[in-house]
């Protein structure tokens, strides 16, 4: 069988994934992780081995200030200095002193150890005092205590990454993602804070800003080399200089803007105090261009298994996002308490999750039913939130009333009548998003029946449903694969790149196979949902029409460029058997009867003899032209009528073994020739087809006459499997294209009762012209 089908894909996997990269690929970012890892544990390192003062700067706050740093108590320590306190100097060296010796690397350290006093100047609500401050060992347990779901993010994020960088190798968005994790690790020195100690010490801060400035613009570095990364690389991330600008623009940036920054200030402190600049601008800059990148792997992603990859990550960026924006930022706008910052930080560890199970095992679970949840909800709860403002807000402003529980009453009534119809609506506006048209079959069936009406090309039917049941169903792969008469299939028509195939649909059409309704699966694991199923077998029911319209109007066209071929043919053989047969022989029929008158008074023996053989002649050419009138139209149906010569056919079958009976009216109506040769010629094929192909011992042949001549030829032989596709031979071929010359139709298919039935209609009208 002679097909043209689409193959499924050897492996979803990408080339790289399958290829193993050279040791000098992962060297560069092995060091640079290994670094920023140093980074973070010399920084603890520092914090343990150098007393404390008890304080440090608040993370998330502005800790340099003019002539100063603002500091906060240390969770479990017993300090002097409490919240809210500039401390301007230390044992009288003023700290903007201390702070440029930061840059002098001969400027001498002050000595100091657990239970010294020092001095230090503060300005406290206004007013400036000398606090004295003994120095104790680094609480590093209690920080870590109160800052415990920042730490276990990072730790969750790293032994993620490190997995999946072990398990896929060779994934090249593997590796951006165990650099962001130990970018991450050695940023949350932003969690312990810095402090007046680092700024005496000299190397702590460094370490500091190495930790939470540099390594944190790194993380972001990384998060946008990993957008471009993931599932497959973007054709910017293929290209080699690509990762060094990730890489090299923050550090260009941050070195660029401290350089510049310390032009225009002359103080230390007030130069530090602008650093923080550069990497606020660079992590909105490479966030936005993440989010720009993971649209474009969205869109780009042909395949079932990389869209499913990237719904793994979008599917983790929505619930961390939403619970941060729902729980964390928004409550304090309406002086309600947050989600406490370490639960946050229990929550974000879904996010390396879900990017590890992206890379290694995204056919896990079901993707899309959890991403349409988190959608849902999602959107829900944000829709909430915003009717709940603009209520509690715009009302109480209206009416010069905010903060009146009556308010908070109204708003909370509003959205629990608004929820329910904004959930229905918003439920199908995600599912129609992520799954087409599924649940509305009517709507998806109406539409395709209005583009059917509307393609007036019979070439732009097929075409026209495998798109329409493609883009409604969100499907990326469809395709129409046509039967034959030859039993040979053939993609009539397809929409989308070849997938590998989840189901193929059969097209019935009055209880004949015409062809298989190819469709591929949305998600990686290659299966359709049960819905999908149901309402594919509908759409592939009402598509079979179309393709069985199709074949007759391809089978039609064929039959008329064949019908014209043969008449052409028929007049080539009789020039050529008149020419080679017929017209040799009467010439040589003259020259004898010429040569007889010749010689018939001289010898008239000799002319006798010229004589017979002028009439043996004679006698072969009537042979031959009898010859080729029967092979013009059968003589029986001139001799004998339609019903008796397919009586005289059916007993020399009886003399084969089979028994066959003709009926028919009697007398049979006058009936056009065209009709009676095909008629004849039909029938006789069907009864030779039952000798030889059905094994039959019986066979009726009946004809029936009204505005068509009606034949049905019904044997008892094995007949054919329901769906099966009768002998495929020029029998069939044939009797289909002698009906089709008189616009009339052939149909073979097997009766419940057993054996095979071969059903012609002829019309009479068209017969007759």
């Amino acid at each position: 069988m002679a097909a043209s089908l689409p193959q499924p894909l050897a492996s979803s996997a990408t080339a790289s994934q399958r290829s193993t990269a050279s040791p000098g690929v992962h060297a560069p970012w092995i060091a640079a992780g290994a670094a920023l890892l140093i980074v973070a544990g010399a920084f603890l390192w520092v914090k343990v081995a150098t007393p404390s003062d008890g304080a440090r700067v608040p993370p998330g706050t502005a800790g340099f200030v003019a002539g100063g740093l603002r500091v906060a108590p240390l969770e479990h320590a017993t300090s002097a200095l409490l919240g809210g306190d500039v401390v301007v100097s230390v044992d009288a060296r003023p700290l903007s002193a201390l702070a440029a010796d930061l840059f002098d690397p001969r400027a001498a350290r002050p000595s100091r150890h657990a239970g010294d006093v020092m001095v230090y100047g503060v300005v406290r609500d206004g007013a400036r005092v000398d606090v004295p401050v003994r120095l104790e060992r680094y609480p590093l347990a209690a920080v870590a205590r109160s800052n415990w779901g920042t730490i276990v993010f990072a730790i969750v994020y790293l032994v993620v990454a490190t997995f999946v960088y072990l398990r896929r190798p060779a994934t090249p968005a593997a590796r951006p993602f165990f650099l962001s994790a130990c970018a991450l690790v050695a940023a949350t020195t932003w969690s312990f804070g810095l402090g007046v100690d680092d700024l005496i010490g000299g190397l702590g801060f460094w370490l500091y800003q190495a930790g939470a400035a540099l390594a944190f613009m790194l993380f972001w570095s990384a998060g946008l080399c990993f957008a471009l990364r993931f599932p497959t690389p973007l054709a910017l991330a293929r290209r080699p200089w690509t990762t060094w600008a990730l890489f090299g623009f923050p550090v260009a940036l941050l070195a660029g803007h401290v350089g510049l920054q310390g032009l225009r200030h002359d103080e230390a402190l007030a130069w530090l105090a602008t650093w923080h600049q550069a990497v606020d601008v660079h992590a909105a800059l490479a966030l936005a261009l993440t989010l720009v990148a993971f649209g474009v792997q969205w869109r780009s992603q042909t395949t079932p298994s990389a869209r499913q990859q990237v719904r793994w990550v979008l599917l983790a960026a929505l619930i961390v996002g939403g619970v941060g924006l729902t729980l964390y930022l928004l409550p304090p706008l309406f002086d309600r308490a947050a989600l406490p910052p370490n639960a946050i930080g229990v929550i974000a560890s879904l996010f390396p999750v879900a990017v590890a199970i992206a890379i290694v095992r995204h056919n896990l679970f079901d993707i899309d039913r959890l991403l349409s949840h988190a959608l849902v909800y999602g959107g829900l709860t944000a829709a909430v939130v915003g009717v709940y403002v603009a209520l509690v807000a715009g009302v109480g402003e209206l009416l010069r009333s905010r903060g009146d529980p009556w308010l908070a009453l109204l708003a909370t009534a509003v959205v629990a009548i608004a929820f329910q119809p904004l959930r229905a609506r918003w439920q199908r506006i995600v599912d129609r998003r992520l799954f087409g048209e599924r649940d509305e079959p009517i709507r998806l069936l109406g539409r395709l029946g209005e583009r059917l009406e509307a393609a007036v090309e019979p070439d732009r039917v097929l075409p026209t449903v495998v798109q329409t049941i493609a883009e409604a169903l969100r499907l990326p792969y469809v395709a129409v694969v046509s039967d034959d008469d030859e039993g040979a299939s053939r993609v009539a028509a397809e929409y989308g790149k070849p997938q590998p195939i989840a189901a193929a649909f059969p097209l019935i059409a009055e209880g004949e196979v015409v062809g298989h309704l190819h469709v591929s699966a949305r998600d990686a694991d290659g299966r359709l949902s049960p819905t999908d199923r149901e309402l594919l077998g509908t759409i592939a029911r009402q598509a079979a029409d179309a393709v069985r319209a199709m074949r007759l109007t391809d089978d039609l066209r064929r039959s008329r460029q064949q019908l014209v071929a043969l008449r052409e043919e028929e007049r080539r053989r009789l020039r050529r058997d008149l020419h080679d047969g017929l017209g040799p022989t009467l010439a040589a029929l003259a020259l004898k009867l010429e040569a007889a008158s010749n010689v018939v008074q001289r010898a008239p023996d000799r002319a006798e003899a010229l004589l017979g053989d002028a009439a043996h002649l004679v006698h072969g050419s009537v042979g031959e032209v009898r010859r080729l009138v029967q092979d013009l139209r059968p003589p029986a149906l001139d001799d004998l009528g339609l019903l008796e010569a397919l009586r005289a056919y059916a007993r020399q079958l009886d003399v084969g073994g089979m028994r066959v009976d003709v009926s028919g009216p009697e007398p049979l109506p006058a009936l056009p020739a065209a009709v009676e040769v095909a008629a004849y010629r039909i029938a006789q094929e069907a009864l030779t087809n039952a000798v030889r192909h059905a094994s039959a011992r019986r066979c009726r042949v009946s004809l029936q006459v009204g505005a068509a001549l009606e034949l049905e030829v019904r044997d008892d032989g094995h007949g054919i499997r329901t769906g099966q596709r009768p002998h495929h031979g020029l029998g069939l071929r044939s009797m289909r294209e002698r009906a089709a010359e008189l616009g009339g139709t052939v149909n073979v298919d097997a009766p419940a009762t057993g054996g095979t039935r071969v059903r012609a209609r002829l019309p009479l009208d068209e017969g007759a012209s």
